[in-house]
């Protein structure tokens, strides 16, 4: 069973400003993305979809419908716990432009915090689990899964299926388009590489063609400044505070308060309920 989790586009967002579940457009044109990425599909000898899900959010859907089409399909099917962190009052407004002290409060407890009203990382993990569980639950019903989403949903679901840390996982770089490819295989494999893959990545020496300052704080400065802080950096400095003050300021405080805090934090929250997942799959693809 192979699950393939696919980026969106870059977005029409300037650079900086956080849009985590902002419905924000592309760029450019979906056709010419979905053509792009069912080529680097092809090219990888990725299996074909039997269903393709997607955010609900526009920026995804209208991949997915394109991609869904392309294989035959009646249409992608949405799921809005695969859309992007909800931070709240943050919500496009430049990362600058936010008070220094809710940004340090919620630097300060990154897994939490919800200084900006929307929701903390952790109630965003729960939510991004709950629709990978539902995936794999509906597995018997097709053989291969293609997802267009965000990178902090990636992360997660990363971290979900590994039993990684997802905390440790906001600092892996995620490009807009970015590809991540999970086989289920019914045999414990640790992390499936992903540790050493995806840190050599965010470290700039593995597959990144990412946006190297970009994904991270779980995927928002991500986005925007993460796919806003997790789809926000991102595609500008975009996938990053979740992915960009992420990268930069995430490495220190998301390694660090990840590594320190998340090991504890998300060792318990996370992997308690990862096992049941944990042995089944390793990393095919990461980031290409």
């Amino acid at each position: 069973m192979d699950l393939v989790l696919i980026r969106h586009p870059a977005v029409a967002v300037a650079a900086g400003v956080c849009y985590g579940r902002s419905d924000v457009p592309l760029a450019d044109d979906p056709a010419t993305a979905a053509a792009s990425t069912a080529q680097r599909l092809a090219a990888l000898g990725a299996p074909p979809p039997g269903r393709v899900v997607t955010s609900p959010l526009a920026r995804c859907a209208r991949v997915a419908a394109l991609l869904a089409a392309e294989h035959g399909l009646d249409a992608a099917e949405p799921d809005a716990r695969l859309a992007e962190i909800d931070f709240g009052a943050w919500e496009l407004c430049a990362w600058d432009a936010i008070a220094r002290d809710e940004v340090g409060a919620w630097a300060a407890d990154f897994l939490h915090a919800r200084a900006h009203g929307g929701e903390s990382v952790a109630q965003f993990d729960a939510r991004v689990r709950a629709g990978f569980d539902a995936l794999v639950a509906a597995f018997d019903r097709s053989p291969a899964t293609w997802v267009v989403t965000h990178a902090g949903v990636m992360r997660a679901i990363a971290a979900r299926a590994l039993g990684v840390p997802v905390a440790r996982c906001t600092r892996w770089t995620l490009g807009v388009g970015a590809i991540v490819w999970l086989r289920a295989q019914g045999a414990h494999s640790g992390d499936g590489g992903i540790g050493r893959m995806a840190d050599s990545a965010a470290d700039g020496t593995a597959d990144s063609g990412t946006d190297s300052r970009t994904d991270s704080r779980t995927d928002s400065k991500t986005d925007g400044r993460t796919d806003s802080k997790t789809d926000s950096k991102t595609d500008g400095r975009t996938d990053s505070r979740t992915d960009s003050k992420t990268d930069s300021k995430t490495d220190s405080k998301t390694d660090s308060k990840t590594d320190s805090k998340t090991d504890s934090k998300t060792d318990s929250n996370t992997d308690s309920k990862t096992d049941s997942n944990t042995d089944a799959w390793r990393l095919v693809h990461w980031n290409v």
